[in-house]
């Protein structure tokens, strides 16, 4: 699964574009889960970004997620993913029909412990991703991170029947560029 999670971290690094801040943010963002030691410097980086978009903001909170894995104290890696779940509830509310922050939260919460009952928009967040991955040239996602989400989903084991069928038809589509 960190396979899968780098992969995405990969694609999103060179999805599209909304300015050079965001690709920064892809950028530092994939290193930091790649190298447990560059999510502090992450996070200090994050920090310092103006909260201009709530692409950004969701970025921020995953920032505050994965400082959780960083810490030592249950209470206190407890308090940075309640800031995350704080943060990302703001970034959905702000632009529910946003594909990069759902799939963030969708990711982060895939893997939160579900013993924290923090995981509770999976199923609604796995549908609208689902629901809206035709739509990805539409919303100018880039291709490769369009397929980077249809092959995350899919390796979840969290797919209906029916929405199996719609990736597995997403997978065997020819890559366009």
């Amino acid at each position: 699964m960190k396979y899968a999670l780098s992969f995405f971290l990969l694609m999103m690094s060179v999805s599209l574009s909304y300015g050079q801040g965001l690709e920064e943010i892809r950028k530092r963002f994939h290193q930091a889960v790649l190298s447990q030691d560059s999510i502090s410097n992450y996070h200090k980086f994050i920090e310092k970004v103006d909260q201009t978009s709530p692409t950004i903001m969701a970025y921020q909170a995953a920032g505050e997620a994965m400082m959780a894995q960083t810490l030592w104290n249950p209470l206190a890696k407890l308090s940075q993913v309640n800031r995350y779940e704080k943060m990302i509830l703001d970034a959905v509310d702000q632009e529910m029909d946003n594909l990069e922050i759902r799939f963030l939260r969708f990711a982060i919460e895939f893997h939160l412990p579900r013993i924290l009952m923090m995981s509770k928009h999976l199923e609604e967040d796995r549908d609208f991703i689902v629901a809206n991955l035709w739509r990805c040239k539409e919303m100018n996602i880039d291709p490769e991170f369009e397929r980077y989400i249809t092959y995350f989903m899919n390796e979840t084991g969290m797919l209906l029947p029916e929405q199996i069928t719609v990736i597995k038809q997403l997978l065997s589509e020819p890559k366009s560029d």
